[in-house]
């Protein structure tokens, strides 16, 4: 009994709520999950925004590695915490206009598809699965840091 109610808290955990058993693009639907969270998370100061984002990081690691265990597959497609974190990452000190959450949207969907740095999703035990989308995140969040800049001061 105990031992099946840990398995689906972490199972609901990796999936950022069940949206990762999505029929239809799963990882997509986890990250719409993590653009509602973190707009809630955006009422809180960039402190509390971070001490989130590294906690649920830690959290995702573990939950994804014991994912992996339970469904007997590297990488599971309904695995999609690390979408909410990487998307947190990509909306991290961004104004949250409807522009810029869209645009955070697609340049992080983009950098995940990309894969800057393909060999960090290698690691084992969780940490590849979620330092892929971290590094998407940093690399969606500099260049729509670039964007708002290049917007703000030249047009």
């Amino acid at each position: 009994m105990k031992s099946d109610f840990k398995r689906r808290t972490i199972l609901f955990l990796s999936t950022a709520f069940g949206s990762g058993y999505s029929p239809v693009a799963p990882g997509t639907a986890g990250l719409a999950v993590g653009v509602f969270l973190y707009l809630g998370l955006s009422h809180f100061s960039w402190v509390w925004i971070v001490l989130c984002t590294v906690i649920t990081f830690f959290i995702g690691v573990w939950v994804s590695a014991q994912t992996e265990k339970f469904v007997q597959q590297e990488d599971p497609g309904c695995v999609v915490i690390d979408e909410v974190v990487g998307q947190w990452i990509a909306l991290f000190l961004v104004p949250l206009t409807t522009f810029n959450v869209v645009l955070a949207f697609i340049l992080f969907r983009f950098f995940d598809i990309v894969k800057p740095f393909r060999r960090a999703e290698k690691l084992p035990n969780g940490w590849g699965i979620m330092l892929d989308d971290v590094i998407a995140g940093i690399f969606a969040n500099a260049t729509l840091q670039i964007i708002i800049f290049v917007l703000e001061n030249y047009s």
